[in-house]
């Protein structure tokens, strides 16, 4: 079954309209797909919709929505602040995560990262939110991870908006990771 991302815009009432000329070359000109066909659609946001095509043309393709479903929100909501390093390296980290689970991914300018004027443009924070998207379609993932600008490593340090923050390194002195798990016990489990 083929599976798109769609904005929330395209659902109407029992029907949703795919219009984004991507998604439409994607299914009408690569898939050919045809009426009846079953397709899944979701919107990012945790919410997916399966039904046959009702309309395929190079304009658009309708789709009458049969089932709906609601991913559930993870017990541990999980943020990855990675350093920039090789652009493809970088890439596979992100699709990696996206498949993983994580709901946030903070990419940091660290002293010897390969970025070192403050992270990406434009274009590339673009390519990245694409390829979450990707991995997100690919994995059967209803959520797409907020993929935030890069920032300075200092200024990532700072953050606490979580209860428990891990920061691996190699610099000594460090604690084991499984000695920092007994800690843990005590709070919502970390999977």
């Amino acid at each position: 079954m083929h599976r798109i991302l769609i904005p929330p815009s395209a659902i109407h009432k029992n029907q949703i309209t795919v219009t984004d000329s991507r998604a439409l070359h994607h299914l009408v000109r690569v898939l050919r797909v045809k009426l009846g066909e079953m397709l899944e659609c979701f919107d990012g946001a945790g919410r997916g919709y399966r039904g046959p095509i009702t309309k395929a043309s190079p304009a658009e393709v309708v789709m009458t929505i049969a089932q709906r479903r609601e991913e559930p929100a993870p017990r541990v909501p999980l943020t990855l602040a990675q350093a920039l390093i090789q652009p493809e390296r970088f890439e596979w980290a992100i699709q990696k995560a996206t498949e993983l689970g994580v709901m946030r991914i903070l990419p940091l300018v660290c002293a010897r990262s390969v970025s070192q004027k403050g992270g990406a443009s434009d274009q590339r924070l673009a390519r990245w939110r694409r390829i979450a998207e990707e991995a997100a379609t690919q994995c059967g993932r209803c959520t797409i991870p907020v993929l935030e600008a890069p920032r300075a490593f200092h200024d990532a340090v700072g953050i606490r908006d979580s209860d428990l923050t891990l920061l691996l390194t190699l610099a000594e002195p460090g604690v084991l990771l499984k000695e920092s798990r007994r800690s843990w016990a005590r709070g919502p489990p970390v999977r």
